[in-house]
């Protein structure tokens, strides 16, 4: 048997690989048992949908016949996409089987027939929907979410980066997705999003359709009397020690993000070092900068040069605040205040840039230190 690295980088594997959240699992256990559902948000990398799939390997072995389904909406740009990956999502958890998968469709779409075609290589269905109007979306919205609220089996529905739908033409999608999970009894729905401030918009304003319609639930990084214990007894597998002086210097650098110390780890437990200490982390990480520099480079190309000034400048400060300040655009030779109101605008938005507990940070960790080696 081909020996596994235990720090995993993607997707979920099985708890045996999965660290802590004990508390986070807990309590999404406890809001699906009454009913209840979720919004979940955490920066990008932190562990969001690790956490998801955990919830729902964890919620099957209360009850072996739960459907779990987990959509991705990242790529999604309308309401097209958004049918297309439920019901591929649906196709391959609900009716495994590759000769049942088209007649089970023909048994939730009335009034449309997808077209079903088989990846060759990994054996996956391939859906494609050829709608005639508006209408027939709509219709066919409802009749997926009617055929799960009447499986005669506990449904979880994860949508994973649920702001996309904020950017969707049709101004009304919110509304519409809205009218559906009230009326929903046998899913229990987790609206997860990495861009906070965005979901927070969508479920705390009152002018928004999901208005305080769920639990709320902000996932942060992992304690370190956590995740000590877990990356040494992880490392002993592989006949290597870890100082704890060590594990706090990954996690610090990493700022308590779950992928970048995984990524750390997952490099440290590939090495020669048997003994690992301060000096073999540092070495790692300059190393997966260096590794990286072709693809960090390629940033200060397509970004205008103002953008470009302004993230080095945050990643100087290693939490950036009072940017508009006289000093700081002295210091970095920045220009004006609107100016900078501006590019700030746009990295967040492109999700270069985050703010976290009124800091500016670049959102990934290892272009910023990448930033801050380069000074």
């Amino acid at each position: 048997m081909i020996e596994i690295n235990p720090f995993i980088l993607r997707n979920y594997l099985t708890a045996e690989y999965f660290c802590d959240r004990k508390k986070e699992t807990e309590l999404l256990l406890e809001k699906f048992n009454n009913q209840r559902n979720t919004t979940l948000f955490a920066n990008r990398k932190m562990g969001k949908t690790g956490l998801i799939y955990h919830f729902m390997y964890t919620a099957t072995l209360q009850e072996s016949d739960t459907v779990c389904l987990y959509v991705d909406l990242f790529d999604s740009v309308n309401l097209d996409d958004f049918i297309t990956k439920l019901s591929k999502e649906i196709a391959i958890k609900v009716y495994s089987k590759p000769k049942n998968i088209l007649s089970g469709l023909g048994k939730i779409f009335s009034s449309i027939v997808p077209v079903v075609a088989f990846d060759s290589l990994s054996g996956m269905p391939q859906l494609e929907f050829n709608f005639r109007n508006e209408q027939q979306k709509q219709n066919s919205l409802s009749e997926i979410f009617h055929f799960l609220n009447n499986l005669n089996r506990p449904v979880i529905l994860a949508l994973d980066e649920f702001q996309q739908i904020s950017k969707y033409p049709n101004q009304n999608m919110e509304a519409i997705l809205r009218t559906h999970v009230q009326n929903m009894h046998n899913v229990n729905f987790v609206f997860a999003g990495s861009m906070k401030h965005i979901m927070l918009e969508m479920f705390g304003s009152v002018k928004r359709p999901f208005y305080q319609s769920t639990d709320v639930m902000n996932l942060g990084p992992i304690p370190i009397e956590e995740y000590a214990p877990f990356i040494q007894q992880k490392m002993s597998l592989g006949r290597k020690t870890i100082d704890k002086e060590a594990i706090v210097e990954i996690l610090n650098q990493c700022r308590g993000y779950t992928y970048y110390i995984q990524s750390v780890c997952n490099k440290l437990y590939a090495s020669t070092y048997k003994k690992i200490d301060i000096t073999h982390v540092s070495l790692i990480l300059n190393k997966i900068l260096d590794e990286s520099e072709d693809y960090y480079v390629n940033y200060k190309k397509i970004l205008p040069e103002f953008q470009w000034k302004l993230m080095r400048a945050i990643a100087l400060e290693n939490g950036a605040t009072g940017m508009t300040s006289k000093n700081f655009i002295q210091n970095y030779g920045l220009s004006t205040h609107g100016t900078i109101q501006t590019a700030l605008k746009s990295l967040i938005e492109k999700e270069m840039v985050i703010e976290d507990d009124n800091k500016y940070y670049i959102q990934d960790v290892f272009l910023e230190k990448w930033l801050q080696k380069r000074g």
